[in-house]
């Protein structure tokens, strides 16, 4: 880098595996770039984030810092995703912007998100190959068993509603489908038109923390330490 001491390169082979190495649950790893530390097994990936916040602090603050607490869901765990949607080959891909790119990478069947959010999203590409409708995002909501599922669109598509009561009616866990329309170009997902096509009439704008159960945790943490 120009502006600062870090390099970086591309695997090409791996002549010595290490021991702390794992083969990837995800075919798409490397690819989407979202799990950037899948190749290690999780108490090495504990390590590499704890050397890493230990650089951020320095020296002065190396005391403070206590032992990583362990996620007990390391896969699984994310509560919200987003998926960009494009049309390849003749069908609809969701998936996710690759690494310093516009190229969509496919995020079928993620090991991040929760159980219900990968079915759905199949759910979701299949509905827009078999209707022709092509929402710009889709922003898919599990809380507990209850699904909540965002299309964004560019502008309203008589599609949607009733591509909005199949996909309700294929994956009875989704409770509700709200239309979002954003027409800017820019890269901000939700728009500020909000239409109910099905369902739960719910805000897409509500805020959800990703890891729920960890966050609670840190919460847990902070109620502890300011209580000492």
């Amino acid at each position: 880098s120009p502006h600062r001491a870090v390099g970086w390169a591309r695997l090409v082979e791996v002549e010595r595996r290490s021991a702390d190495r794992a083969d990837p649950p995800c075919s798409h790893f490397g690819d989407c770039g979202g799990c950037a530390l899948m190749h290690l097994r999780y108490e090495a990936q504990l390590r590499a984030k704890e050397a890493r916040v230990r650089r951020v602090l320095g020296p002065a603050l190396q005391h403070a810092l206590g032992p990583i607490d362990a996620a007990p869901e390391p896969l699984g765990y994310r509560e919200t995703a987003k998926y960009v949607v494009v049309r390849r080959g003749g069908q609809v891909v969701l998936g996710s912007y690759a690494p310093g790119t516009h190229r969509v990478a496919d995020m079928s069947g993620c090991h991040v998100a929760r159980a219900p959010i990968p079915a759905v999203a199949a759910a979701i590409a299949s509905l827009c190959d078999e209707t022709g409708a092509t929402p710009r995002y889709v922003v898919i909501r599990a809380e507990g068993h209850v699904v909540h599922v965002v299309l964004v669109a560019w502008a309203p598509d008589a599609r949607f509603p009733d591509m909005a009561r199949e996909l309700r009616r294929r994956k009875a866990e989704v409770a509700g489908v709200v239309l979002s329309v954003n027409p800017s170009r820019g890269n901000v997902i939700l728009g500020s038109e909000e239409i109910p096509l099905d369902g739960d009439a719910f805000s897409p704008r509500r805020f959800r923390q990703a890891n729920p159960r960890q966050a609670g945790r840190l919460y847990a943490d902070l109620v502890a330490a300011a209580s000492d």
